[in-house]
């Protein structure tokens, strides 16, 4: 493991990147105190599609990779959600499909046009 200050790491980042990429841990300080620490990434831990979409930044990694606690999460206590706000809350989802498909409306625009009266099927000829 090494340490460097941040004022280093700037000015050596890509020899600091190559000992991660081989397997050294490095912890960022800054003014003596550790702030950040730069770990490498083990494909063994990822699928090829995981690290296709984190190497072209649409995904972060997890910091404990397949490591979820299955037994607590399930155990977790959950929010009580009743079935008429299930209900509604997917109706919503489709009226805003529909507002998009019929209007090549995007997102939060046709909200505007929902609250208006749109999800009534004012103006539309179809009944949302």
């Amino acid at each position: 493991m090494k340490t460097v200050n941040i004022g280093t790491l700037k000015s050596k980042l890509n020899s600091y990147l190559q000992d991660v990429k081989k397997g050294e841990e490095v912890i960022v300080q800054n003014r003596k105190k550790p702030n950040a620490r730069i770990v490498p990434i083990k494909s063994a831990d990822f699928t090829d599609e995981e690290l296709y979409l984190v190497e072209h930044r649409r995904m972060i990694p997890p910091e404990n990779p397949r490591g979820i606690n299955w037994e607590a999460f399930w155990a977790a206590p959950r929010a009580e959600v009743s079935d008429e706000a299930v209900r509604e809350a997917i109706d919503w989802v489709k009226a805003i499909a529909r507002c998009e498909r019929l209007f090549g409306i995007r997102a939060p625009s046709f909200q505007l046009l929902l609250a208006e009266g749109l999800d009534q099927g004012k103006g539309t000829g179809e009944k949302m």
